[in-house]
């Protein structure tokens, strides 16, 4: 609610912006190319060049991603950005309040839909905490494909291996979690691997930055 009205008095200095700096009055295409256009694609545009983030929702630390934790899809920001008429414009927001309240994943019916969640990152880490492994000199890369990866994927194995050091050993979310992530690797990558979850990430960071370095 707090990054929505953070949006909301964007919206509110670009339409009065907009319509100062014109110095005359809009007519109806004008009006709706240059003020409400850019409002009404602000969250779609914000979540696909931002990494899931508005302007909002970067000041709160709050992202958009898949259900499995991996960078949302445009289709799926498409999606959610679709069912924001219904969550928040038509019913002022209620319909997605309701969701949020009653949903397993505190999830409005768009998040539903495009199968994201919006979750809370943390905006203060250092290099080493997140994407830095020290790689030995010698050290030969199991899989040269992780050189595909992105800086947002390796982000999410990280955040992956934290979550699971806060819960308790043999955890099922837990190892439900590091399952999905590691096929979702597989698949990015086009590979197969018999090592177990934790050790098969931990393999991938180690040859991300091999790779890189």
């Amino acid at each position: 609610m707090l990054a929505t009205l953070i949006d909301l008095i964007i919206f509110a200095g670009w339409y009065y912006l907009s319509t100062f700096l014109t110095q005359y009055e809009l007519g109806d295409v004008t009006f709706y190319l240059l003020v409400l256009l850019p409002i009404a694609l602000y969250h779609l545009l914000c979540e696909t060049f931002m990494n899931g983030s508005s302007v909002g929702k970067l000041a709160l630390g709050i992202k958009v991603v898949g259900i499995d934790g991996l960078k949302a899809s445009f289709s799926s920001l498409l999606i959610r950005w679709a069912f924001r008429l219904i969550d928040i414009t038509f019913t002022l927001g209620g319909a997605a309040l309701l969701s949020i309240g009653f949903s397993k994943n505190s999830q409005r019916l768009g998040d539903m839909a495009a199968g994201t969640v919006v979750i809370k990152f943390n905006k203060k880490v250092s290099l080493k905490e997140t994407l830095f492994r020290t790689v030995e000199e010698d050290y030969l890369p199991v899989f040269k494909e992780a050189s595909m990866l992105n800086a947002d994927d390796i982000y999410t194995i990280v955040d992956v291996f934290k979550y699971v050091k806060n819960r308790e050993q043999g955890d099922s979310d837990s190892i439900v979690i590091l399952y999905k992530v590691k096929n979702q690797i597989e698949k990015k990558l086009q590979i197969k691997s018999e090592l177990k979850p934790k050790e098969f990430l931990n393999t991938i960071l180690k040859d991300y930055n091999a790779l890189h370095v």
